[in-house]
């Protein structure tokens, strides 16, 4: 999150301190390599950082970053900045969903402001009533943002829906990526919506296959050359829980990151 200036992080960091993390991660049976439970860094820690066109004062919008990743960038008419994912914990069917911003309540339908904030209090809609994730940034001039790691987004109000900066763009994150049938047809360092599965069992952890058909087939997990799923929220690795694609997959050599379920 930035604030104002960009550069007034000393009550942030209180804040980040007492709240507790907005999502936590790993992956069962790859090691501690892989598992990467997100925490708050330095507040001045911009060394991966990478540089967005800020929207116009009053507006929100969808960035594309680096990694073909895409995050929300509000700039409020307050001057404030924020910077979060479009992905959130969908808790009845256990998926990572992606929000769908409602122009006309200038709120996503699951419950977000355009903050990343949760506005119901508790669960709605599948949402888990958790915060998006965030990310520190840094304002460069009236034009652009520096967008560095994930980080909390910090308590405070839900903003009125009259107050809602406007939205330039798409609704909806990834709508424009390519529709690929196989893991092997998604190049390296690419996003694709894949026809593929996401299984997860306490065993095997999480994979992406393609679930026997009929549904109601037995399957006691994919197979072991199957891509693992990186990144994945710990309450899916608990039991088994299955979860029919297509998905929005971020390939890392033989490793996928789930970016999200189109509603």
């Amino acid at each position: 999150m930035c604030h104002g200036s960009c550069a007034n992080w000393g009550a942030a960091r209180q804040l980040f301190k007492s709240a507790r993390a907005a999502f936590r991660f790993d992956v069962p049976g790859l090691g501690p390599a892989l598992q990467r439970p997100v925490t708050p860094a330095s507040p001045g820690d911009f060394s991966h950082a990478e540089l967005v066109e800020l929207p116009p004062k009053g507006h929100m919008a969808l960035r594309t970053l680096r990694n073909h990743s895409e995050v929300w960038v509000t700039h409020d008419r307050d001057d404030s900045v924020s910077v979060f994912s479009p992905s959130y914990f969908h808790i009845e069917r256990p998926y990572l969903g992606i929000a769908l911003h409602f122009r006309a309540l200038g709120r996503f339908l699951e419950g977000y402001d355009a903050h990343g904030r949760y506005v119901h209090g508790v669960p709605f809609l599948g949402a888990e009533g958790r915060p998006l994730q965030g990310y520190r940034c840094k304002r460069q001039g009236d034009t652009h943002v520096l967008i560095g790691d994930p980080a909390q987004i910090p308590p405070g109000p839900i903003q009125p829906r009259d107050e809602a900066p406007i939205l330039d763009g798409p609704n909806r994150a990834y709508t424009q990526v390519p529709h690929v049938l196989s893991w092997d047809a998604l190049a390296d360092g690419t996003v694709g919506l894949l026809d593929l599965d996401v299984v997860a069992t306490p065993s095997s952890g999480v994979r992406l296959c393609k679930l026997p058909l009929p549904s109601s087939a037995r399957l006691a997990g994919c197979p072991e050359n199957a891509p693992f799923v990186a990144e994945f929220p710990r309450e899916l690795h608990v039991k088994r829980i299955t979860n029919s694609g297509p998905i929005v997959v971020l390939r890392q050599g033989r490793i996928a990151k789930i970016l999200g379920k189109p509603p």
